[in-house]
C-alpha cells in the first residue's frame, strides 16, 4: 500500500477529531467511534488519489487533506441529521433529550465542510462544494419525504463532486479529469452495492481506466482500504 497516502489518512482523522472537540461529549464520542473504524472514510481515500499532482509540495499536501476534510466533514453532518429521522439505529449514542443539540451540531459539521473546503484556497473548488452541498441537500430532502429516486446515495454525489475537485487541485488534464471523475463513481456505485453484498475488488481496477500514471500506486491502495479481499 501507498505509506504517504496512509499517512494522509492518519493526519485527516486527527484533523477531523481536532474539529469536532467542542462538541457535546455524547456527541463526541459518537464521531470518535465513527472515526475510528477504517471503512467509514471512504471519502478522503479517492480525494488522496485523485488530488495528488506529478509534482507535489506540502502545500498541495495540504490543500488535497482539507478538501478530504471537508468531504468527510459533510458526510458526518448528513449522518447527524439523519438520526432525526432514523433514531432507531443509533439509540445507544443520542439520548432523545439531545434532538435539539443533535441538530446544531450537525449545522456545526456543515459550516466546519464549509471552512475546510475554503482553506484549499482554490475558488474553483470552493464552488463545487456549495453545489454539492445543495444538492445532498436536495437529495436527502426528497428522499425522506418520498418526492426524489429512492436510489440516491450520498456517497455517490459526494464522491463524483470529490473527484471533480480534486483534479482541480491536482491539475488534472481534462481527459484525465473526466476518466478520474468516471472511475469514482464507479467505485463509490460499488462501495453502495456492497452495503448489502459484499464486492469484489478484481471488479475494477485503476490500470483499466487511462488515469495519471503517478496516481495509479494511490489508486490502488484506494481499492484496497474500500473493497478489501475476503
Amino acid at each position: 500500500m501507498n505509506k504517504e497516502l496512509l499517512q494522509e489518512l492518519a493526519s485527516l482523522q486527527q484533523m477531523l477529531t481536532q474539529e469536532t472537540s467542542n462538541l457535546h461529549p455524547t456527541l463526541s464520542e459518537f464521531f470518535r467511534g465513527e472515526l475510528a473504524r477504517k471503512e467509514n472514510l471512504i471519502l478522503a481515500p479517492m480525494v488522496l488519489a485523485a488530488g495528488f499532482p506529478e509534482t507535489d509540495t506540502p502545500d498541495h499536501q495540504q490543500q488535497r487533506i482539507n478538501l478530504a476534510g471537508a468531504l468527510e466533514m459533510l458526510a458526518i453532518a448528513l449522518g447527524i441529521h439523519k438520526l432525526l429521522v432514523q433514531p432507531h439505529r443509533h439509540r445507544a449514542n443520542l439520548d432523545k433529550s439531545l434532538v435539539g443539540g443533535t441538530v446544531l451540531a450537525g449545522d456545526y459539521c456543515f459550516s466546519k465542510a464549509s471552512a475546510l473546503a475554503v482553506r484549499t484556497g482554490n475558488s474553483a473548488v470552493v464552488v463545487i462544494f456549495s453545489q454539492l452541498l445543495m444538492e445532498v441537500s436536495e437529495g436527502n430532502l426528497q428522499r425522506v419525504f418520498e418526492t426524489g429516486a429512492p436510489e440516491y446515495h450520498d456517497v455517490e454525489s459526494i464522491s463524483l463532486a470529490g473527484a471533480r475537485a480534486a483534479s482541480l487541485l491536482a491539475n488534472l488534464p481534462d481527459d484525465v479529469c473526466h476518466r478520474t471523475v468516471e472511475f469514482s463513481g464507479q467505485l463509490s456505485k460499488l462501495l453502495v452495492r456492497s452495503e448489502e453484498k459484499r464486492t469484489d475488488r478484481r471488479q475494477i481496477s485503476p490500470r483499466d481506466w487511462d488515469l495519471a500514471p503517478y496516481q495509479l500506486d494511490r489508486w490502488e491502495t484506494v481499492v484496497q482500504l474500500l473493497l478489501p479481499d475476503e
